[in-house]
């Protein structure tokens, strides 16, 4: 997400995650479907970059996993 995506019609890159929101919106006007779950993607960030990001601050993986079950089992 934090790279850049070839626009072909307008023949030039542009930043991804630009190019995901476009992709949504356009499948949002035809769909029916939720697809607030890719929005929240954008939005947060995938899970790895979180996991990275714990790691980094704590240099534990066991710090990691327990992030991941916190959280897993908040949005329970």
């Amino acid at each position: 997400l934090n790279g850049h995506f070839l626009d072909f019609e307008r023949a030039e890159a542009v930043p991804t995650r630009r190019a995901v929101e476009s992709l949504i919106d356009w499948l949002q006007s035809g769909s029916q479907h939720d697809l607030s779950g890719a929005r929240r993607l954008l939005e947060d960030g995938p899970e790895s970059e979180r996991q990275l990001e714990v790691y980094r601050e704590t240099g534990s993986t066991q710090e990691v996993v327990r992030d991941l079950a916190g959280r897993a089992a908040a949005s329970l």
